[in-house]
């Protein structure tokens, strides 16, 4: 048994809090265990040097384990010699309504001030009600919400696993149908990451490591990964398992806004590769994923 376990994370309001929740929860496990939290460099909103210093931590004996959400991952698989050695159980993984009225969404203004950290849940939200005002709110999700008090928009809309990892998912007036809103691939499920060779710190997690949120989110991510979309493309995607059937429901759409192509497709979850790859082939004759295709390569 290791000493002390070190646990890098993002530099983040939502990825020190969920570390927090992480060192506890050993902890109390087992007493034997020690955590230390380490927040990266402060990555200045760059999602991707945020991610190549948790692999760096990892490579250079600074940390024994990263931890992330797994929507935030800018690539799928994650290299070859890092190993997911637990996916978490799975949060709410919709998008959450919050307003400073207390107005749910079937009672909002025909032109409702809003905000949101996702490109996604806007062009997702414009096509189910057209006609919102998006103002943008600056700083990690405390500021945006503290700003939302203020005055400075009328409702902002963001991942209801971030408010319940900060604590106030009761600030939530409405957690908003994936029938409406698609999440991120792999929103609401955290990582543990290790070398592949530190079978000591896989033991450590084995009991925190949830079997139906590892085929989720690996589904989720590998469809993303496949689809290959370009950058002005946004992809959806949320996966379940009920009764023995896995289902991947999924979305495209142009990230300046226009047509949201929809498309599932289920099977037996002992074979998720089949699933991504048959709703990967479905997508790619889709007219959305051709078009944005189109626009990259002119640009």
């Amino acid at each position: 048994m290791m000493e002390m376990l070190r646990v890098s994370v993002r530099n983040n309001a939502v990825s020190l809090r969920k570390g927090a929740w992480l060192t506890r929860t050993l902890e109390e496990s087992d007493p034997r265990v020690r955590v230390q939290v380490s927040p990266l460099a402060q990555e200045e909103h760059d999602t991707e040097a945020g991610e190549n210093l948790l692999w760096t931590a990892l490579r250079t004996d600074a940390a024994d384990c990263a931890l992330s959400d797994a929507s935030t991952l800018t690539t799928w698989p994650p290299p070859p010699w890092v190993r997911a050695v637990a996916f978490l159980a799975r949060m709410n993984p919709r998008f959450a309504l919050l307003h400073r009225s207390s107005v749910k969404l079937s009672d909002l203004p025909a032109a409702p001030r809003l905000s949101t950290s996702s490109g996604l849940a806007r062009v997702q939200f414009d096509n189910a009600k057209p006609g919102a005002e998006w103002v943008e709110l600056s700083g990690d999700l405390p500021t945006r919400l503290h700003k939302l008090h203020l005055g400075h928009a009328d409702g902002v809309i963001e991942p209801a696993s971030d408010l319940l990892t900060l604590g106030i998912a009761e600030d939530a007036i409405e957690f908003l149908s994936t029938d409406m809103l698609l999440p991120a691939p792999g929103q609401g499920v955290w990582i543990v990451f290790s070398l592949s060779d530190r079978v000591d710190v896989e033991r450590v997690f084995r009991h925190l490591d949830d079997r139906k949120a590892g085929i989720c989110a690996k589904a989720e991510r590998t469809f993303t990964a496949q689809l290959d979309a370009p950058a002005n493309c946004l992809v959806g995607a949320r996966a379940w398992v009920q009764t023995k059937r896995l289902t991947l429901d999924a979305c495209i759409m142009p990230a300046e806004g226009g047509v949201v192509q929809r498309l599932s497709i289920s099977g037996a979850p002992e074979q998720p590769e089949e699933l991504v790859a048959g709703l990967v082939d479905m997508f790619r004759h889709q007219s959305v994923l051709r078009q944005c295709r189109g626009k990259a390569d002119r640009g």
